[in-house]
């Protein structure tokens, strides 16, 4: 920008020395030429000088209209936030983003690759201990009685998974599951492949609402820019905030625990009344429980020996149900049907979370930009319009000496 800043100053010097120079020649033709052309050329770079310097600061100390960027910092930040808000991480771009994603598949990926197989065993190692240390020994032992001497073909499943749970959430398990859920969830969230997942998840939409647009692409980089908000630093902060909700969420009283229990309370009524719902569990039910029934005699001999002796061997338990819960998620994976229905229900929630909590990306943007100052904002501004608005001072220089000639010779002619 100072080069062109050094030229716009050159200008206006040298038409500010033609006009003094020429101003006592100035009842010559030629003279007279020059020293209005040079006069209107000093006259419009000056106001262009005053227009340009008052979009920053004070030109000569005059306080009214001008400094006019640093008096509406707040404008322009909340015009950013806007457009973040409105127009660029819109629910309806990230569902287009995400129809591009096969969610299924970054499963599959973290499962493969990221040793996501062993923190799902650790995870239930650890739900099972945790079950096993607070369940009554004599309700669960009817529940193997239940199990070993019934054929499983012939149970129907809808209703006791209705009052498994009702009598969860009555006696608190819920709660417990909960809070346990949400610890493995937040451990989960700290990972190092979450801020990437969501860095790429901004840099799709942002390349799909940049296409064709070069000022969308000003925009961005101005946004990276002033908000110190690259797509990574929008990802670590994603992921603190997403991790400030799963605290947040350890409150029973928290909306989305009451949404949620309401959520169970509906489905406990669903199946005993839903046909379509019953239909479906038993269909999973044959595929996923009666069909493996290696998986479920295993099982049910633990939960026989649980009846039997009033202990169980908390170990095998915790290994056996690992081994039961990734075995049966490899197969879910594995059904394409199954898989693409996780697929658009995952999904549907995130557009769902982002339309009801769509302000937390306004907040997002807002608090960057919060810390820039009025000083650094200035400078910013500067820095990328500067050489473009030191052209318009030339221009006005150049544009001002063209009128002035044609005012003079009109005026020479006619008088």
């Amino acid at each position: 920008m100072d080069g062109r800043k050094h030229k716009a100053n050159f200008v206006l010097g040298i038409v500010t020395l033609g006009f003094f120079a020429g101003f006592p020649f100035r009842h010559t033709f030629f003279g007279g030429l020059i020293t209005s052309a040079c006069e209107a050329a000093m006259v419009g770079g000056l106001a262009d000088w005053f227009a340009v310097t008052a979009l920053f600061r004070r030109p000569l100390g005059i306080p009214f209209r001008t400094e006019l960027i640093p008096r509406n910092r707040e404008k322009i930040f909340r015009a950013i936030r806007d457009m973040v808000e409105q127009d660029l991480i819109t629910a309806e771009n990230v569902k287009a983003t995400l129809d591009d994603y096969d969610l299924a598949a970054v499963l599959c990926k973290y499962l493969d690759e990221h040793g996501g197989r062993e923190s799902i065993r650790a995870i239930a190692r650890r739900l099972t201990a945790d079950v096993i240390a607070k369940l009554d020994a004599s309700q669960l032992a009817r529940a193997a009685e239940l199990l070993l001497k019934t054929e499983v073909v012939r149970i129907e499943v809808a209703p006791l998974l209705a009052e498994a749970i009702e009598w969860a959430l009555a006696h608190g398990y819920g709660d417990a599951v909960a809070c346990f859920l949400l610890d493995e969830g937040i451990r989960l969230a700290k990972q190092e492949t979450v801020p990437w997942f969501i860095a790429n998840l901004l840099l799709e939409v942002r390349h799909a609402y940049e296409r064709g647009s070069r000022r969308r692409k000003f925009f961005h980089r101005a946004l990276e820019r002033m908000a110190r908000l690259s797509p990574l630093r929008f990802g670590l902060s994603g992921q603190r905030r997403l991790i400030a909700l799963l605290e947040r969420m350890k409150d029973p009283k928290h909306p989305l625990r009451q949404e949620l229990a309401t959520w169970l309370r509906r489905l406990a009524e669903r199946l005993r009344t839903d046909a379509d719902l019953r239909r479906q569990v038993e269909t999973w039910k044959m595929a996923y429980v009666v069909e493996p029934l290696d998986v479920r005699k295993t099982l049910a001999q633990y939960l026989d020996g649980f009846r039997r002796t009033g202990s169980a061997k908390t170990d095998e338990w915790q290994e056996a149900l690992a081994g039961w819960v990734v075995t049966w998620l490899d197969g879910f994976l594995a059904n394409p049907q199954l898989a693409a229905a996780v697929d658009r229900r995952l999904k549907q929630a995130i557009v769902e979370w982002l339309e009801v909590n769509h302000r937390e990306i306004g907040d997002l943007v807002a608090g960057e930009l919060n810390r820039f100052s009025t000083g650094e904002l200035v400078a910013f501004i500067e820095d990328r319009v500067g050489d473009d608005l030191q052209v318009i001072r030339i221009n006005g220089s150049l544009v001002g000496s063209v009128i002035g000639m044609l005012i003079y010779l009109l005026t020479f002619w006619v008088g």
